[in-house]
Order: structure tokens, then sequence, then C-alpha cells
């Protein structure tokens, strides 16, 4: 999200204190470089979320790599370096993360790691994840209900990271900014924005639009849930007020802001307020959804798993390191052991717990291709 913010400020920071030939160029290079390879990704994926088809997001979002996400980061280093006779230049140093703060994030990413074993999730990017099973979304309400789905997956994660990355602000701060921007697409793809012409880049119809329009077919409750909603609650002023903070500090940042200023305004945002209203819109949404026959599989977790399936091998993706995802070893007890199988039985016998169920479901392992 950084890399247009950066490539404005640098040939701005160039022109009026430097005018160096070499920082235009590169900056040039940059920017044709960002455009064609980096531009949508961003624009789709990162200081918003919206509409691709099918293809296309598959695509580009299998296109978001270690190797392109530490090119775009080493080149604004260097040329960043060129400034360095500038007032106020301060030389970059990479952070250090404690190991401490570094065993909470390893943590963290273990509970989200989708991958570990084989899950149904309705998600809009879950077709491009191995070992995950998904859906197709033929009509927009069911594609705008699966991009709400991915937003949640990734609102949940950033919050996980800021409470448990409490004690260490600097390392919190950009899953910070990451909440609230993503918090912010959360909320335009739920309610169609009005603060804005149709014909903007940024505008598309939301969630409730589809919801409205599908009133006679099946959709009247859920129309009806969404509007008692808009009717008692002043979504409005909680909007603004995080799209002020996205604008200034989080997708974009206020050039005409210093950098303690910055900082004093997301040091200083609310983000309690902000979570109870993203649980509180989590919420109507799972009402909708429950209401409506064709929307009750976004009921459905990203965690999912599916019990009797070894892995799932479908469409081909890419992973971020390039490297060839890793085979999972079997997590499957041997039907075999007769021991195991007759203290399972008298388990499930005395309790009929999903741990036993499990096991036995487990016994007719199959895998899907």
């Amino acid at each position: 999200m950084r890399i247009d913010d950066f490539i404005k400020l640098g040939f701005s920071t160039n022109k009026q204190a430097e005018n160096k030939q070499v920082i235009k160029d590169e900056l040039n290079a940059l920017q044709t470089l960002y455009i064609d390879h980096f531009k949508l990704q961003r624009d789709k994926y990162g200081a918003h979320f919206q509409y691709l088809d099918f293809s296309e997001r598959l695509q580009n979002w299998s296109n978001i790599n270690a190797d392109k996400a530490n090119f775009f980061t080493e080149m604004p280093i260097d040329i960043y370096s060129h400034f360095s006779n500038v007032a106020g230049y301060v030389p970059y140093y990479p952070a250090i993360i404690s190991s401490g703060t570094t065993s909470t994030i390893n943590e963290i990413n273990d509970r989200f790691d989708l991958e570990q074993h084989p899950n149904i999730s309705t998600d809009i990017l879950s077709l491009t994840r191995p070992n995950s099973g998904g859906i197709l979304n033929f009509s927009m309400i069911h594609t705008k209900a699966g991009v709400l789905k991915s937003l949640e997956m990734l609102l949940d994660y950033e919050w996980e990271m800021i409470e448990g990355l409490k004690g260490n602000r600097d390392t919190s701060m950009p899953f910070i900014k990451l909440f609230i921007t993503d918090l912010l697409s959360y909320v335009d793809n739920y309610f169609t924005r009005t603060d804005i012409y149709s014909t903007s880049l940024q505008y598309e119809e939301g969630f409730d639009h589809y919801v409205a329009i599908n009133r006679n077919d099946g959709t009247k409750e859920a129309d009806e849930i969404i509007t008692r909603f808009k009717s008692g609650f002043k979504l409005e002023d909680h909007v603004s007020e995080l799209r002020r903070m996205r604008n200034k500090a989080c997708g974009h940042i206020d050039t005409t802001l210093t950098v303690a200023e910055l900082k004093t305004l997301v040091d200083n945002v609310d983000l309690g307020k902000f979570h109870d209203l993203y649980l509180r819109l989590k919420a109507i949404f799972r009402s909708v959804c429950y209401s409506t026959f064709y929307l009750k599989q976004y009921l459905f977790g990203p965690f999912e798993r599916l019990h009797g399936v070894e892995k799932i091998a479908g469409m081909e993706v890419s992973s971020f390191d390039g490297q060839p995802f890793p085979e999972m070893p079997s997590q499957f007890k041997s039907p075999n052991d007769d021991h195991l199988y007759e203290e399972q039985y008298r388990l499930w016998l005395a309790s009929g717990s999903d741990a036993v169920r499990s096991y036995f479901w487990n016994s007719q392992t199959v895998s899907i291709y």
C-alpha cells in the first residue's frame, strides 16, 4: 500500500530539495514497474477490496509472492538513500524483533494456518489455497458475501496480532493500520457508499444492495434486518471517523502531517470502539445469512475441518515463497489397532463426542482430487 505514497512523496521532495536526475529516473522506473506488476493487487486487495471476476481474482492473488514483495521493498530503500542530504533524513535500519515477540507471532500464525488440514471455506479466496475446498459464486449477492467472509478472516487475524502484541507498539502498529484499512473495506463492501458518485473508481454496490433487490427471491427477512440496523444505528458517524483515519495514516499517508503527528493520530485511535463495530456488523451478517436459505453456507467459519479426508488436491496454486507446498503427514490413527478401536467404541457409547466420531470418520479416510 505504501508504494503509491512513496512515489508521490519522492517526486515532491526531490523537486523541492534535491532536484537530482538520478532520483527522478529511479522513481520513474519504480512507478512503471509498480503500475505494470503490483498496482492492481494494491488497489483490489490492499487499500481496498474490490470486484474482480473469478479468473482475474485467482491469477492476481497468486501473483502476490515473496520475490515481488522483496523487490518493491528493497527498491524504495535504495532510492531513499539518495535523500541523505535532505534535512530530517533518518538512515534506514531493519527492525529488530525480540525472540519473545517472534514466538507470539509464530503462535498466532500457527493458529491461523488454514492449510494444515483439509477444510471447507466460503470466503472468496478459498480456491487460492492448498488443501482447501470452496464454492464458485455465480451471482453478485454470493460474491459480496464471499468477500465479507475473506475480510472477516483478515480482520480476525489482525485483531489477534494486535491483542497478542499489546506490549510492543512498534510491532503491532502495521496490524493496527491493516485492521483500520480492512474494516473500512468491510463496511464499503457491506453497505453501498453514499458519499461518492456512482461513476467513482471506488464505487461498488454493497451487499445491502443485492439483498434489497432480491426481496422477492428469498431475502425479504434479510433486507428487513439490514434496514432496521441502518435506521437504529448511526453508522455514518463511525464510518466517517474510520475513513478519516484510514485516509490520513493507514491506506494513504497525509503528507501535510509530520511523522510525529501521524503516529499520534494512530496512537489515539479507539480501537476497542472499532472492534465492537466490527463484531456488531459480523453478527448482523450472520443473522442475514441464517434468514436466507441460499446464504446459509456463509455461516461456516474458515476452519471447518473435513473429517475423513486426508487431503484436498484441486486447482494448482502458487505458494508465497515460490516453494512447493509441503506434504502434510497423515494425522489419522490406524483403525487396525484393536485396543484403540475398542477404546474409542466404548467412549462413543458413553459420550457420543465429536472427537470420537472423528476417529471413525478418519478410519474411512479418502483423498479428494
